[in-house]
C-alpha cells in the first residue's frame, strides 16, 4: 500500500503499472494483513488509467490515477473511450481484487452515453464547417 502511495505521490504511471502487474503476479507470497491491503488498493486511486478523450485515434496511455472501483477494463476502452476511464496496464488481471469495479454489462447505460457525446462532437464539428 505504501508503494502504490508512493506511485501516486512520484506520478510514475510506468512503475505503478509495474506494481500493478507485480502485484497480480505475486499475490500469494504477500504476508502480514494481505485482505486489509488488497481491500485498500481497490479503493486507492494508484492505478494507471487512461482519461476519457475527445480523439478516438490517441493511443491508451495512461494519464491519471484511478481507483479499481471506477475504471472500466481496457477491452472496454474501444466502447467508452470519449466517457469513461479504463485501467491502463499491460496485463490483464487473474486476482478478483485487482479486477476493474465497472463493466459495459452491468452499466449499458455508458453506452448510450458514449453515442450522444458521439453524436454531440459531430454536430458541434458540422456546425463549425
Amino acid at each position: 500500500v505504501e508503494e502504490a502511495e508512493a506511485v501516486v505521490a512520484d506520478k510514475d504511471f510506468g512503475r505503478a503499472g509495474k506494481l500493478f502487474a507485480h502485484l497480480d503476479k505475486n499475490h500469494a507470497q504477500l504476508t502480514g494483513g494481505r485482505a486489509e491491503a488488497l481491500e485498500k488498493l481497490k479503493t486507492l486511486a494508484w492505478v494507471p488509467a487512461t482519461a476519457p478523450t475527445t480523439d478516438p485515434e490517441a493511443e491508451a496511455t495512461a494519464s491519471e490515477f484511478s481507483a479499481l472501483k471506477e475504471l472500466f477494463p481496457p477491452s472496454a476502452r474501444k466502447l467508452i473511450w470519449a466517457v469513461a476511464p479504463s485501467l491502463c496496464v499491460d496485463v490483464t488481471p487473474t486476482l478478483h481484487e485487482l479486477m476493474p469495479g465497472r463493466d459495459v454489462k452491468a452499466e449499458p447505460d455508458i453506452l448510450v452515453e458514449q453515442v450522444r457525446t458521439l453524436a454531440d462532437r459531430a454536430a458541434e464539428g458540422g456546425a463549425k464547417n
